[in-house]
């Protein structure tokens, strides 16, 4: 995860951006959305600034958003591998990957999921892990790759939690029904 690459070239040569899900004991799913091209719609093959060319899903299943459809800017993906056979433990998880072009300076930036404004992962039991703004990468083309993106793992910005209640919470802090303290 921290050996992750978050910069490129502009053309001539283009890219695979994967898509990544690391720092987490298990995963098997993945909720997240896209920018790049100032998150203009139209951008996706309009041979300015950043362009995806195509998508390649390398997990189980995936829910691609419709309105702007995946993979255009501003555009989401719920993506699940089979959580018995295909959980991915003990690794980073390849959701997929982006072919792409630059033919200016861009970034592309992982987001929340527009149909539900959120970014998540889950793990193999299903539990879900709202993921920070922190957590989201960046990948940035310029001229002579001179400019870095933002890996979440090189940066020591692990976002992780404990799923848990608001009972549970109150159970740790004393505040459960019938254990209230004197005020």
């Amino acid at each position: 995860c921290r050996d992750a690459v978050t910069r490129g070239s502009l053309l001539p040569g283009p890219y695979f951006v994967y898509l990544l899900a690391g720092q987490f004991a298990e995963i098997a799913g993945l909720e997240c959305g896209i920018t790049y091209d100032d998150g203009a719609p139209s951008g996706l093959n309009d041979h300015d600034r950043l362009d995806v060319y195509s998508w390649s899903l390398c997990a189980t299943l995936e829910f691609p958003g419709s309105d702007p459809a995946w993979p255009a800017p501003g555009s989401g993906n719920l993506i699940t591998w089979d959580s018995i056979n295909l959980c991915q433990a003990g690794t980073v998880a390849v959701a997929g990957y982006f072919y792409v072009g630059a033919y200016g300076p861009d970034e592309m930036r992982l987001t929340v999921r527009p149909a539900s404004g959120e970014a998540k992962v889950a793990n193999c039991g299903s539990a879900e892990t709202p993921l920070a703004p922190e957590a989201l990468g960046t990948a940035v083309f310029s001229a002579g790759a001179a400019v870095e993106g933002y890996n979440p793992c090189d940066r020591g910005t692990a976002v992780s939690a404990v799923p848990t209640s608001w009972s549970r919470i109150k159970m740790l802090t004393g505040q459960a029904k019938g254990d209230r303290k004197s005020r």
